[in-house]
């Protein structure tokens, strides 16, 4: 059925792709040209969508938009184990709702979450609000916890850390911008 975000784990012999319709993620194993689905499977939330790991190869995060609404209910993001095979959802973390945006930071300590939060609604739904929210969240000792969350645009999706770790890029759509955020002394600025 409808696949939507993939991602390639470091080194290239792997990749993960999101099966929308199906509310899960496949493993690929790649060798040159060649790809092949594996039958490791990945739980998710409902309609995973974007993807993103690590550079260091410990992580991935898997954002879930949830069901078509007229309110801004929670969705959630899947942390993903890819440091040893089968790979494993570790985590399911509630989110504000469609987060079409995920990242993780190249140094593995970061996730930045950006959600549409009613934004992408009609005037006339009872969820609508202005402006998404960008969120960052903490991974320690194999869990992710929300440090704190900021406005963002409306209907923004696509999220990245530089290489760094130190800043987020967020994608406003309807605004046509870049929105930059920094992370500083442990907490995401605007």
């Amino acid at each position: 059925k409808r696949l939507s975000g993939i991602q390639f784990m470091a080194g290239g012999k792997s990749a993960i792709v999101a099966l929308r319709d199906e509310n899960g993620a496949a493993v690929l194993s790649v060798d040159g040209t060649s790809v092949a689905l594996t039958k490791e499977r990945i739980a998710t939330g409902v309609n995973p969508y974007a993807i993103d790991v690590s550079s260091d190869g410990r992580w991935a995060v898997i954002g879930n938009t949830g069901v078509s609404r007229t309110v801004d209910d929670a969705d959630v993001v899947t942390l993903v184990d890819v440091s040893k095979r089968p790979f494993r959802a570790a985590q399911q973390i509630s989110v504000p709702a469609t987060p079409e945006g995920v990242a993780i930071s190249p140094d593995g300590r970061w996730i930045a979450v950006s959600s549409m939060a009613g934004s992408n609604l009609l005037a006339t739904d009872p969820g609508r609000h202005k402006l998404g929210s960008v969120s960052l969240y903490a991974i320690q000792n194999g869990v992710a916890t929300k440090v704190n969350e900021l406005p963002g645009g409306e209907a923004a999706q696509g999220v990245v850390f530089t290489q760094d770790s130190q800043t987020v890029i967020v994608q406003f759509d309807v605004e046509k911008a870049l929105a930059l955020y920094a992370v500083r002394d442990g907490k995401l600025v605007d």
